[in-house]
């Protein structure tokens, strides 16, 4: 939650826009629910396992929610751009645990049916199989909070950073 710590980002030019862009998506009633800078090692590190947003939120959430993900630099394949599955978004909502089961992990993992964690393909669009949303710095992605995406290991020699934005409605019901 960057915003908490310098409640500035919240001022900036980019966070405005996304949040015009929530209200205009969501309806009038979004509101800022979170914030998140990631830093992506340089030369290796660990993928991004496939997650939905939704599962970070607590159980009986009542929020419709969207996420921006802005990187500060090109992104593609070879730095760890984002990844999703087509049609994810339908859900269901899968099962998480902790990354590799480590509960002093902040990021989740996505698990199959087998309990084993979820492995998706690529594949140029097909329902069930991944695909690869390179952008330049300062271009966005939009996803809805159960649309499976993750992203690769950054191979290249220099770091990648990008800062997410979630919003949401409130709603009546739980989720």
């Amino acid at each position: 939650m960057p915003c908490t710590y310098e409640p500035g980002f919240r001022q900036t030019r980019i966070f405005q826009t996304c949040e015009a862009m929530a209200r205009q998506i969501l309806g009038p009633g979004a509101e800022f629910l979170f914030d998140h800078a990631m830093m992506k090692p340089a030369s290796g590190g660990k993928p991004t396992p496939w997650h939905q947003d939704q599962a970070f939120f607590e159980l009986g959430a009542r929020y419709a929610s969207i996420t921006f993900w802005v990187p500060l630099q090109d992104v593609e394949r070879g730095n760890g751009c984002l990844r999703f599955v087509p049609r994810s978004s339908a859900g269901p909502l899968y099962n998480h645990r902790s990354l590799n089961a480590d509960p002093a992990a902040h990021g989740l993992e996505a698990l199959g049916d087998n309990g084993a964690v979820l492995t998706v393909k690529d594949g140029g669009g097909e329902t069930g199989r991944a695909i690869y949303c390179p952008l330049k710095a300062g271009g966005v992605t939009i996803h809805h909070r159960l649309t499976l995406h993750g992203a690769g290991q950054n191979l290249t020699a220099v770091p990648r950073r990008a800062y997410a934005m979630g919003f949401g409605v409130a709603l009546s019901e739980p989720i």
